[in-house]
């Protein structure tokens, strides 16, 4: 009896970009899953899978199965996501003298905010990576989702003019606010003047 190996796809989130690994069977380890999406993005360097369920983090480690580990989540697996992390340089690319100043912190870095690891009511940004190409593999009949479109991100103008907006409705409102408590105060006073002269 022989099985027949379905190529599956498998999502994987690379410097907050979704990219598709197409051709992955549950026999494909994270190192070839690593080393594919490295050389797709033409980057050096020691990366790590890490699978993210929730709020809980765990680096795969090189012969594991991506694909099985997802399955191990039973009902949660739709819920599970794939994080390539860059680890460090490649053994080669490593600097002749260990004697190097490591980079100074630039100032204008240093007072930027965290990335926020999702922004709720964008739909994120997906590209399609690779094909494994194993020839035991026989070809799934879905098609990969396209590229999404990506065009140019919001310059925070329009972010800006809102809440310079809101400043303005809300300072509008303060002044409204004074102004009845104003009204308040003298419409109490005339009430304790009557009740002085009724007494």
């Amino acid at each position: 009896m022989v099985l027949e190996l379905v190529a599956m796809e498998l999502k994987v989130w690379v410097d907050g970009i979704q990219r598709v690994v197409c051709g992955v069977s549950e026999q494909t380890t994270c190192q070839e899953v690593v080393i594919a999406l490295a050389q797709a993005i033409g980057q050096t360097g020691r990366f790590v899978l890490v699978q993210r369920l929730r709020e809980k983090e765990r680096q795969l480690l090189p012969q594991e199965c991506p694909v099985g580990a997802q399955a191990t989540c039973g009902q949660f697996a739709n819920d599970v996501q794939f994080v390539l992390r860059r680890t460090g340089p490649s053994l080669s690319g490593r600097p002749s003298s260990d004697n190097c100043p490591p980079p100074e912190r630039c100032p204008v870095r240093a007072s930027l905010p965290p990335k926020p690891s999702a922004i709720p009511g964008r739909e994120p940004r997906k590209a399609l990576t690779f094909n494994l190409r194993c020839p035991k593999l026989v070809p799934s009949p879905s098609i990969p989702e396209p590229a999404a479109l990506v065009g140019p991100i919001p310059d925070g103008f329009a972010d800006l003019q809102d809440l310079e907006l809101r400043i303005q409705r809300n300072t509008e409102e303060l002044g409204h606010e004074a102004f009845w408590e104003q009204e308040l105060q003298r419409e109490q006073a005339r009430e304790r003047e009557g009740q002085a002269r009724l007494q």
